[in-house]
């Protein structure tokens, strides 16, 4: 039995992902806030948690999928009914030492961290053990979370550089996107206009880039010598815009490690 813990964005696309793969029946969700599970009543074969108890006691894997400020309750919650479960926690910033000591009982523990396109199944997690988690444990977590898009598995400390990149990554995206958006605007394009323009702009590159793409190469493609594409580009250059996004996701970077801090220790 797969228990999730918690009912909100994440917790309902993996929720999604895992129903594609898994039985209704091997799956418990659990969320403090009974409103969220009352949505899914309709759904008779999938299990509804009244109590982390009743988590800890059917779940022979827990996913805790709430907000960092709110796993210390999940994980006192749970500690006094661990018994063995795998423990898989998408907090942000919150390590797997944090989890252990919290537990105790030398708990098996991984650490993941997906996106927002876990919504479409187009996530791309990275996932990480703790110290007593085993290979089996790793490819455990894998196995569920291939369930909404793909994952990389890498040594704790580059999951913070991972959020800095692919976690925050659809967000630099949609603000870039606004400002194509905007510019279009100003140029005298409607709202919807735009948006259309933009969306199926976005979406049309999208689909020419695989993952052996060199990027400068499809950039050399757009851009004719003495071309629009090629005045835009010079200006960014100008401008500085490669350093402006290395700073930009340094400072992310440096904000996933603060929030870590306070989590190294139970």
């Amino acid at each position: 039995m797969i228990g999730i813990v918690g009912y909100g964005n994440m917790g309902r696309a993996l929720l999604g992902g895992l129903l594609s793969n898994y039985r209704r029946e091997r799956v418990l969700v659990y969320d403090k806030d009974r409103s969220k599970i009352s949505k899914l009543k309709k759904d008779s074969l999938l299990r509804k948690a009244k109590s982390l108890e009743e988590v800890a006691d059917k779940s022979s894997t827990i996913i805790i999928a709430v907000k960092p400020q709110n796993i210390r309750e999940v994980l006192e919650g749970i500690r006094e009914f661990y018994c063995n479960q795998l423990i898989i926690s998408i907090a942000a910033g919150i390590t797997t030492s944090f989890i252990e000591k919290a537990i105790g009982k030398k708990p098996k523990v991984v650490r993941v961290m997906p996106n927002l396109s876990a919504e479409v199944k187009r996530s791309v997690t990275g996932i990480s053990k703790g110290r007593y988690a085993s290979l089996v444990d790793l490819k455990k977590a894998e196995r569920i979370f291939k369930s909404i898009g793909s994952c990389l598995i890498l040594k704790e400390k580059y999951i913070n550089p991972l959020t800095a990149i692919s976690g925050s990554g659809p967000g630099y995206i949609f603000y870039f996107l606004y400002c194509l958006e905007d510019s279009a605007v100003s140029l005298g394009f409607s709202k919807r206009e735009a948006r259309f323009l933009v969306f199926n702009t976005f979406k049309g590159a999208g689909e020419l880039i695989s993952e052996k793409d060199d990027f400068l190469e499809l950039v050399k493609k757009v851009a004719s010598p003495r071309g629009t594409t090629e005045e835009a580009l010079l200006y960014f250059k100008k401008k500085n815009f490669k350093r402006i996004v290395k700073e930009a996701i340094e400072k992310a970077n440096k904000r996933a490690e603060e929030l870590s801090k306070p989590c190294t220790t139970a």
